[in-house]
């Protein structure tokens, strides 16, 4: 099974926790731009002289899922707890529980962390645009930077409220683009959502969402 590279948090060869012995409790996986999920292994030996049998394993997060080869493991057996999780659209540092419950009288409930870093893709200036009641209706700019090195396209832009008026600027190819949002002259109060989809990653392109408020 390919496995991404990790750094470990905690170096203990084995992590004695009752009769079973953890090789990593807590780790950061690294992510790469593209990666539809993130998968780790925590590997484990029975080390006591009775068989224990894994009653759950429950996470902390509805996007990690895991899995088991089989839910008892006799004195000397090893084995493996897979965890997967889903990236979807999240961003930023992701830290998920992993809880396994055992009968093992001396510990029956086993802790392990799963950490990602996933870098965020695009920066912005602002992800609402806002005009005051004794503010001019003057267009309003958002700014995307996107952050990977390869080049990055916008595809669609949609947005809830028609009233409001777009135009995009592309000012360095593949990197930086300006949106420029016009709540036209009408002087009265309304909201709306614009919508903002890239090409990018391949297989999961990033959808953004932004705000729109006129007081």
């Amino acid at each position: 099974m390919k496995i991404i590279s990790l750094v470990l948090i905690i170096f203990s060869p084995l992590l004695l926790q009752g009769q079973m012995q953890f090789q990593e409790i807590e780790n950061q996986a690294n992510y790469k731009f593209g990666d539809k999920e993130v998968r780790r292994i925590f590997k484990f030996k029975n080390d006591g002289d009775y068989p224990v049998t894994f009653n759950s394993i429950t996470s902390s997060c509805g996007c990690t899922t895991t899995s088991l080869d089989k839910i008892t493991y006799l004195p000397g057996e090893e084995g493996e707890i897979e965890a997967i999780f889903t990236i979807g659209q999240r961003e930023g540092l992701q830290r998920k529980k992993i809880t396994a419950l055992t009968d093992d009288s001396d510990n029956s409930r086993y802790e392990l962390i799963l950490e990602v870093n996933i870098p965020k893709i695009a920066e912005f200036n602002t992800r609402l645009l806002y005009w005051k009641k004794d503010e001019s209706l003057d267009p309003k700019t958002i700014t995307i930077d996107f952050q990977p090195n390869e080049p990055i396209k916008i595809t669609d832009l949609k947005i809830s409220n028609d009233s409001f008026n777009l135009d995009i600027d592309e000012v360095l190819t593949g990197k930086k683009y300006i949106i420029s949002v016009d709540p036209g002259t009408a002087r009265n109060s309304k909201n709306g959502n614009l919508l903002v989809k890239t090409d990018f990653p391949k297989d999961n392109p990033k959808i953004y969402f932004f705000h729109l408020r006129v007081q």
